[in-house]
């Protein structure tokens, strides 16, 4: 059974049974996740159709068919541009998430993602926020948040399709209660 939580107002998708695995594996704490997770989010965006027709062969549901719809009817978008300082501000909450094993998007220290990304050196007008937990592929991840299941409005989708937010960083760490958790800091344009 899917779980859902609205946490910091902020919707996170905690599992998504419905995305198989059988896709490349992701490291979960090591540095080289940040490029596969960023690759995968991006191919969805550079090409919808094609990543249309990957969700094709996951098992169906109406929140797939629903992904599928969005794609197919969406233009192609420029990549996200990687971001070293949002690679460490992703890289630090998914480190504290695993190791107190919690999901939430206010840090441990009660930091909050503008917190975090400004310490980071991240200075922009627009940042956003994606959580994937329980995903051992980039596949798995990009999907999770692209099909969105049972999240109004699909918001983790709109974040990753919204052409304002332009830079990414990604981080990954394993997970006590879910395997693995993978953020995802998203930024707009860089004001220095």
């Amino acid at each position: 059974m899917n779980r859902k939580r609205l946490l910091a107002g902020l919707l996170i998708v905690l599992s998504c049974p419905t995305v198989s695995i059988a896709h490349a594996r992701l490291e979960a704490g090591q540095s080289g996740c940040a490029g596969p997770v960023l690759a995968a989010i991006n191919a969805a965006r550079g090409d919808p159709a094609a990543f249309a027709r990957r969700l094709e062969r996951e098992p169906a549901t109406a929140a797939r068919d629903e992904a599928i719809d969005f794609l197919l009817s969406h233009r192609s978008m420029p990549p996200l541009a990687p971001w070293a300082a949002l690679d460490a501000s992703a890289d630090g909450h998914a480190a504290d998430l695993g190791r107190r094993s919690r999901v939430s998007h206010v840090g441990a220290d009660g930091s909050t993602l503008r917190d975090r990304t400004q310490r980071a050196g991240v200075w922009s007008m627009m940042v956003a926020e994606e959580i994937s937990l329980g995903q051992d592929s980039e596949f798995g991840v990009a999907a999770q948040l692209i099909i969105d299941d049972g999240v109004a409005g699909a918001g983790h989708r709109a974040d990753l399709f919204n052409p304002l937010l332009r830079n990414a960083g990604v981080g990954c760490a394993a997970h006590p209660a879910y395997g693995s958790v993978v953020v995802i800091d998203l930024s707009g344009d860089r004001l220095r």
